[in-house]
């Protein structure tokens, strides 16, 4: 996203010159930036599946993409950001190489390759984390009226929060996403949460004892009002991709972490689930 130049608000819109499309890794790294779809008419819920109200923002990642990552948003460190009256949907993140480089087309989590060594030489939970949001050390980020559907992550399959973000959320959703930990919503390492209105459901943390929302760490803090976190099972069975990433795991005792990027390896041995 780049500024309007003629425009003296804080503006952005995606330019056509470029050949990287504007559906995903989105970088906000300009303080103090909102993006916003159109308010839902008074009648209408916030959490409408009605695409024709709502703006939308859909990553389209499929395993046919594997591994490349198409997050949504990437807050930089010490950014604020508010989103407003969006769904971001089929977003993924993950530890498929290479993940360094701005300049690759598979993930943009980190702004250089300095950052991206320092994240590796100390582990950062959101190297691999955040589909839909991915935010850094210190950010502050609004989100009202925001849906996340269907995206992915090792943690923290819609969002990811972590070194003291500060979130203020109004009436989120999270439906149908999918993370080793966290299938919904991951908070640590001192972030600090208020979250009033919403809703948790259908998200999927496959590891054991993993939960849909995971807040941990030191001086981590959520407050939750009016959230109903409701009926957060894993779908092993609903289609033939489910069924063979289900067995997949199975077969290596493999995680969340591209569980199919050399599938190929054992194509040639088909599942009996599929």
């Amino acid at each position: 996203l780049v500024p309007v130049v003629s425009s003296s608000a804080n503006t952005w819109y995606c330019p056509k010159n470029r050949t990287k499309r504007c559906n995903y890794n989105l970088v906000v790294a300009t303080d103090n930036v909102t993006v916003a779809g159109p308010p839902l008419p008074p009648s209408s819920s916030s959490a409408t599946n009605d695409d024709s109200l709502r703006a939308v923002l859909d990553c389209e990642w499929s395993y046919d993409h594997v591994p490349q990552q198409r997050r949504g948003f990437v807050v930089e460190a010490g950014v604020r950001f508010t989103l407003r009256n969006m769904v971001i949907r089929r977003c993924r993140a993950g530890c498929g190489p290479p993940f360094y480089s701005l300049a690759s087309p598979f993930d943009v989590v980190f702004s250089s390759l300095l950052e991206a060594i320092h994240a590796v030489d100390a582990p950062s939970r959101v190297l691999c984390s955040g589909g839909g949001l991915a935010t850094k050390a210190g950010t502050r980020v609004s989100l009202w009226d925001v849906t996340f559907d269907r995206n992915r992550g090792r943690e923290g399959g819609g969002v990811a929060m972590i070194g003291g973000a500060v979130g203020e959320w109004r009436d989120v959703t999270f439906v149908g996403n999918t993370a080793d930990a966290g299938g919904a919503l991951l908070v640590t390492s001192g972030s600090t949460l208020t979250w009033r209105g919403g809703s948790v459901e259908s998200n999927c943390a496959r590891s054991v004892e993993a939960a849909a929302v995971e807040i941990s760490g030191d001086g981590t803090t959520a407050n939750l009002v009016k959230v109903s976190v409701v009926s957060n099972l894993c779908d092993v069975e609903s289609t033939c991709w489910r069924k063979r990433e289900h067995a997949y795991r199975g077969y290596l005792c493999r995680n969340e972490e591209d569980n199919l990027f050399d599938e190929a390896n054992v194509r040639t041995r088909p599942l009996s689930s599929c």
